[in-house]
């Protein structure tokens, strides 16, 4: 009987799946108040004939599935849509801008999040959105909040900062900035003048800085090493003088005394580690002052210099000089100021700092330091009569010097005066005084008269234009330099040579014996030139004839038209 039975349901069974492939199952799609895009509401499953959903859309709402699965359906069914809620989210700005303007306005399915847009405000740093927009439910507007940003200068007053990335640094509203380390030279450190805990707006913040006060050995290794001695030279390298000075610059520009650097034609400095410089520029000098600014030729390399006081030291305040004292290099003396704004009989629109700090021959031109080691004065005369009487040119003069930019020889033929010039380039007579001995400009040579039949020629080269040539002659007796003053004969050729040589007339030239301060006797003639006769002139000369036997030395010096003036 089981058997029977068993046998009948797989039968049933098997008509119903016969039926439903002929028949097919009815599945209907209950789209309510959505609008049909495409597809058939009404559809017939069969086993070759798959169900297939229709295309629905329903204002702002999203379509997320059917409430039941079709694929098979064993009998006939209703299926419904599931929708989702569409909201809208706003994205304000207020003020930004956005990288990506497409997120300003986002459809969103009810309970999803929206997307942040990436944004920025110049001058601001964003903050936050004012409004949760992870799980949306309805509409909404998302604003932007941001915080003004703030920049914070730090100046340091010619101070320097290991955090050179700190010095300018941008703040946000409300913050603090980072303060920067500070360091300044002769200086220490005292705070920032303002706090800078709280920014709410643009702002310089200054260092404050302290002047240090050095003992006297901080002053002298300060100092010294900017410190320079000075020597000049003549013609033919003959030294002339001493003196001191100090750079003002790290490229080679020196202060120094005018009157150091008179008269001479080429100097040299020393520096404290014995290293020696030439000077190849004078750029301003100012002789009433006695101020000199020179430039040396450092090779390249960077010096130390001294800095310049920013005011006028009080009396009874501490100084100290440094410089060459009798040729004593880097001689260091202290005292203090006896008065300023010291003015000298003789010296119009000169202000001095009188001292007691003792100084000599050599330390012209050498600075006077206060006693946090700037320099407040230019070290220029003592009076050797008095006690502790000693005098600094203030050092703020220097200032207002007119540049002139001139070599040490062009300072020397714009402002030297024609002095005693034996001995520095000397020359030797050789047989060609006979016929006409050459002498380069500037030369003194000796020589002899044996007697009143012999003679000498000598020549220098022919100026180009308007000129003179100074002739100085000593004789070893009054009697044959009476002969020489007598006989004295100054010529000019055309050739090389005395081939074409002629005299001048006598309305050319000028001569006369005179006698110098040490009662020492000499000729001095003066030949004119004019530019006519010089540029017909080859060599310019002089003959020397005695009536006795004299030894005598002869100095011949071709001078410009503004030395010429400069000498009468």
């Amino acid at each position: 009987m089981k058997k029977f039975w068993k046998t009948l349901s797989t039968a049933v069974l098997l008509c119903g799946l016969l039926m439903l492939s002929a028949c097919g199952v009815e599945v209907m799609f209950d789209i309510g108040d959505a609008t049909l895009i495409s597809g058939e509401v009404s559809q017939k499953y069969k086993e070759d004939t798959p169900i297939v959903a229709p295309v629905l859309e329903k204002e702002g709402y999203v379509f997320v599935g059917w409430d039941k699965d079709f694929s098979a359906p064993t009998e006939e069914m209703t299926v419904s849509p599931i929708w989702k809620k569409i909201h809208t989210v706003t994205f304000v700005l207020d003020g930004g801008q956005a990288v990506d303007e497409a997120l300003l306005t986002q459809k969103i399915v009810d309970g999803e999040g929206a997307i942040a847009p990436e944004i920025s405000r110049e001058g601001y740093v964003f903050d936050a959105w004012d409004t949760d927009f992870s799980a949306i439910t309805g509409d909404m507007t998302v604003t932007a909040t941001w915080k003004k940003l703030h920049t914070v200068t730090f100046d340091l007053l010619g101070g320097t900062s290991e955090d050179t990335e700190l010095l300018v640094q941008t703040i946000v509203d409300g913050e603090s900035a980072t303060l920067p380390t500070a360091t300044k030279d002769r200086f220490n450190f005292v705070k920032w003048d303002a706090d800078i805990s709280s920014v709410t707006g643009d702002m310089t913040v200054k260092a404050v800085w302290e002047r240090k006060t050095f003992t006297t050995k901080e002053i002298f290794d300060l100092i010294n090493p900017g410190t320079v001695e000075i020597k000049t030279y003549r013609l033919n390298h003959q030294y002339w003088g001493l003196g001191s000075g100090f750079f003002i610059s790290e490229d080679g520009l020196l202060l120094t005394n005018y009157h150091v650097i008179e008269e001479a034609r080429a100097y040299q400095v020393t520096t404290s580690d014995g290293t020696v410089y030439d000077v190849t520029r004078v750029v301003a000098y100012d002789i009433d002052k006695d101020i000199a600014i020179l430039k040396v030729n450092t090779k390249g390399k960077k010096m130390p210099y001294l800095e310049i006081a920013p005011e006028l030291p009080a009396v009874g305040d501490a100084v100290y000089a440094i410089g060459s004292s009798l040729g004593l290099t880097g001689t260091f003396s202290s005292g203090i100021v006896s008065y300023v704004n010291r003015t000298v009989k003789g010296i119009p629109n000169v202000n001095f700092i009188q001292t007691t700090t003792p100084i000599s021959s050599g330390n012209s031109g050498g600075p006077l330091v206060n006693d946090k080691g700037y320099v407040i004065g230019i070290n220029s005369a003592s009076y050797t009569e008095g006690q502790n009487l000693n005098l600094a040119i203030e050092i703020s003069q220097y200032r207002d010097l007119k540049e002139v930019n001139l070599t040490p020889e062009g300072l020397f033929q714009k402002e030297g005066k024609i002095l005693w010039y034996f001995g520095e380039k000397t020359a030797e007579e050789t047989w060609e005084s006979k016929t006409g001995q050459y002498l380069e400009n500037g030369t003194t040579v000796t020589s002899s008269i044996t007697n009143k039949d012999d003679e000498d020629y000598y020549m220098v080269a022919s100026p180009k234009d308007t000129a003179a040539l100074l002739i100085m002659i000593k004789a070893d007796s009054e009697k044959g330099l009476e002969d020489i003053a007598y006989y004295f004969t100054p010529f000019y050729s055309s050739s090389f040579n005395m081939h074409n040589a002629y005299a001048f007339p006598s309305y050319y030239y000028y001569g006369d014996i005179v006698e110098d301060e040490d009662g020492e006797s000499y000729l001095i003639a003066v030949v004119l030139i004019d530019e006519e006769l010089a540029k017909e002139t080859q060599r310019i000369g002089v003959g020397i004839f005695a009536d006795r036997r004299v030894e005598y030395e002869m100095f011949m010096y071709m001078m410009t038209e503004d030395m010429l003036e400069s000498f009468m």
